[in-house]
């Protein structure tokens, strides 16, 4: 058995190791094609949150969030979400 104590000696040894770990949980997840929501620009009118719901919400500010997904899966409704944003508040690269 494996003691906290030895996980973290490994991980000071190697950072890959939670690389790999964190890889297998998020599978797909990639953070160089995550969509970003301007919230300056953002006025909350939930149109991005009704294409895509997957990846985006209204939050308690009253404006669209960004939530974890597979965006290159869903980078075609990302695409649609972004190019309806009635003020251009989302990029997606």
């Amino acid at each position: 058995m494996t003691t906290n104590r030895q996980y973290l000696f490994l991980l000071n040894l190697c950072p890959f190791v939670l690389c790999v770990n964190l890889q297998k949980i998020c599978v797909n997840l990639s953070l160089e094609s995550m969509p970003k929501v301007n919230k300056e620009t953002c006025i909350g009118c939930g149109t991005c949150e009704s294409i895509c719901p997957e990846v985006f919400k209204i939050g308690d500010d009253g404006k669209a969030e960004v939530l974890p997904a597979d965006y290159t899966a869903l980078k075609d409704k990302i695409k649609e979400a972004a190019d309806s944003c009635p003020v251009d508040a989302i990029s997606a690269e």
